[in-house]
């Protein structure tokens, strides 16, 4: 699962984690964690910092050795993937991967390896402003940050057209008939959800 910044990810899958249907597959990160904005201690797998005289690509190549990455990438100075001991912890329900669009294309190739057969699922966001301003918003985020993490989502649109499954537009606004753009969101990944777990 993936999607830009600012789309209500984590709004959209929550619901679906704490229904049974599904399972988070917990994927690593290098960065601190976002304590100003809640960020809770299970949301990743805090990777170690960079150890004194270690250089930058050392501390790469090492962090993708030590936590056995499947797949990973760099962004804003940090390395975010997906360690093989997440992908062979069972949950209950159906496993889900939320990563970049990066991590998407990857694990189109990596996965079958290990006998699982991906199903790629993008939020979309209503605007370009509601993903800048979901940005900006971050306590951790700085505007020149902010602009360049924009950016790069700007630049990915051709990744997810060629690379998605499935897009999940999660609108701010509610429907004709009163139903929230959450709602309907939620309700279609679960049936994504349903249907896909009869195969498996």
């Amino acid at each position: 699962m993936t999607g830009f910044s600012g789309s209500g990810k984590d709004s959209v899958l929550c619901p679906l984690l704490e229904s049974g249907k599904a399972y988070h597959v917990v994927t690593a990160v290098s960065r601190s964690r976002r304590v100003a904005s809640n960020e809770p201690e299970s949301a990743y797998i805090w990777m170690r910092q960079r150890n004194n005289g270690e250089s930058e690509d050392q501390y790469y190549k090492n962090l993708v050795k030590e936590y056995s990455l499947l797949e990973h990438d760099c962004h804003y100075g940090n390395i975010y993937g997906l360690p093989l001991e997440s992908l062979q912890k069972k949950g209950k329900g159906f496993p889900v991967v939320r990563t970049d669009i990066s991590g998407v294309i990857t694990l189109k190739d990596v996965l079958p390896n290990y006998d699982f057969q991906p199903i790629s699922i993008a939020v979309m966001p209503d605007s370009w402003n509601q993903v800048y301003d979901s940005i900006i918003n971050r306590a951790s985020e700085s505007e020149e940050d902010a602009m360049e993490r924009f950016l790069e989502d700007v630049g990915n649109i051709q990744r997810y057209e060629m690379n998605i499954n499935y897009f999940l537009h999660n609108s701010r606004e509610r429907s004709s008939d009163g139903i929230s753009g959450l709602e309907a969101s939620v309700n279609a990944l679960g049936y994504l959800v349903d249907e896909y777990s009869r195969d498996i």
